[in-house]
């Protein structure tokens, strides 16, 4: 017995240390410089790496992801709408980002992303939020609801352009889960991919002013341009040090990559590091083999009766199968399954009963069918018997039987000839058989009394003329 328990030990200690390097194995050590980093598929959420996540930390000018992301909720299709600049608005700090908007002045919408996105311009942010929301605050207030309805945990905005404020911070996650959502809008991917912009003339200033980006990922043929960059938004303040949302896409795969607080260039670095290493995790896999499913549900063939429950078996058609990122595999995978507690017969063969999904860190990769393996009659429906009138059995030493005859006999008989007749078909005549039955019966009961006054009269005499020859 002890021999057993220690190989059960070593077993499972054994088995516990390979699937956990086998899942530590799964995030690489990629050597990143920055303090936080993620790198997520942006059509599951899935995430691929991860690096202090949940670390509050200064976004700086990605904030202006968020920007444009409730901006864009706001106007809809209306992107031709006027952007008007207020002093408020073009009131900045110095060393701010700016394209030199003056009060006065309007852009069309589109026109004013472009300047948020390529220039990175906070008399911009601050214009959309003034104009997009019922106010500057309100607008604020947007930004903060928004982040909370895509599921962020750690963020609090107090501006719309990323200026430093120690109650304005982020995580890498919940930007990611932004800028995942931003990237939904073709209006956002078409702002966030412009590398230069020539803003038009406007009210206050009569030349037109040519913007370019500050974004070395973006810079054509630079030494940090990559082919599957699609767009990307920076950020710096002293206090975030350097961050960085990029947006990238190759062979039909598209990703989500976060930096924070990142030295300069090493946000570029970390980001092509983060990027590469995601494309090439992908590979065609099967992590779910159909032949391998078991699962049942219960038959219900009497409500009240549990023990007449059947169970009957489940299958799966499909192998789960696909493009997956080397994290996802048949040890990392988790299986739920969505079977009503009871089914109804009849059940055929093959017909489908429940689903069984496929999940991965708590996100649903596939959902595939459970079809049942055999069939399953429906009971046939239990037929009560109708009462029955009683009968009533003769009295063999009745009185009413005197002289071989008696009503009561009668109403047997009656009665018996009733009673073989079927209720359905005799239940208009009841009436009519009662009344004519006791009508008999009556009649009967009276040329009974009859004849026995008759016998009566007769034994009467008998005896008188017996009684004569006696005394003779």
């Amino acid at each position: 017995m002890k021999r057993v328990s220690a190989f059960l030990l070593l077993y499972s200690l054994v088995f516990h240390f390979s699937t956990t390097a086998a899942i530590a194995g799964q995030t690489p050590k990629l050597g990143l410089n920055s303090e936080a980093a993620i790198l997520m598929d942006a059509d599951t959420g899935v995430i691929l790496y991860q690096k202090n996540i949940e670390e509050k930390l200064y976004p700086a000018s990605i904030t202006k992801v968020m920007t444009a992301l409730v901006a864009l909720n706001a106007v809809g299709d209306q992107t031709d709408v006027r952007i008007g600049f207020s002093e408020q608005a073009v009131d900045l700090p110095p060393d701010s980002s700016t394209i030199y908007m003056l009060a006065g002045d309007t852009l069309s919408f589109t026109e004013a992303l472009y300047g948020l996105m390529i220039a990175s311009a906070n008399e911009i942010a601050n214009a959309i939020a003034e104009n997009t929301a019922e106010s500057y605050d309100r607008f604020i207030e947007d930004m903060n609801r928004e982040a909370a309805l895509l599921g962020a945990k750690n963020t609090h905005f107090v501006n719309p352009s990323g200026l430093y404020d120690m109650d304005h911070y982020t995580c890498a996650y919940d930007m990611a889960l932004f800028m995942r959502e931003a990237v939904k809008n073709p209006v956002f991917v078409d702002a966030i991919s412009k590398v230069s912009y020539d803003i038009p003339p406007t009210e206050r200033q009569p030349d037109s002013r040519p913007l370019y980006t500050l974004n070395k990922l973006m810079t054509p043929g630079g030494a940090y341009s990559r082919d599957y960059f699609i767009g990307s938004k920076s950020g710096y303040v002293d206090e975030s040090k350097h961050t960085l949302a990029t947006y990238a896409e190759q062979d039909g795969h598209r990703l989500i990559s976060i930096v924070l607080r990142a030295e300069k260039n090493k946000d570029y670095e970390d980001t092509i590091t983060l990027m590469d290493y995601g494309f090439s995790s992908y590979r065609y896999v099967t992590v779910l083999d159909a032949a391998s499913v078991t699962a049942s549900a219960v038959v219900v063939l009497d409500p009240e009766n549990p023990k007449s429950n059947r169970s009957v078996a489940l299958y799966a058609k499909e192998d789960v199968e696909g493009d997956y990122p080397a994290c996802i595999n048949e040890q990392t995978i988790n299986i739920d399954y969505k079977i009503p507690d009871y089914i109804v017969p009849p059940v055929q063969t093959g017909e489908p009963l429940g689903a069984l999904l496929v999940k991965y860190q708590d996100i649903t990769l596939m959902e595939i069918g459970l079809y049942a393996s055999e069939n399953i009659a429906k009971p046939e429906p239990t037929i009560m018997p109708l009462p029955v009138a009683a009968s009533v059995e003769p009295e063999l030493d009745n009185p009413r039987y005197a002289g071989g005859f008696s009503f009561g006999f009668l109403g047997d008989i009656f009665s018996s000839i009733i009673s073989s007749f079927s209720p359905v078909q005799l239940d208009p005549l009841y009436p009519m058989i009662i009344l004519i039955s006791i009508t008999m019966i009556i009649m009967v009961y009276l040329m009974n009394v009859v004849i026995h006054g008759k016998n009566r009269n007769r034994e009467k005499e008998l005896l008188k003329y017996i009684n004569r020859g006696r005394k003779k």
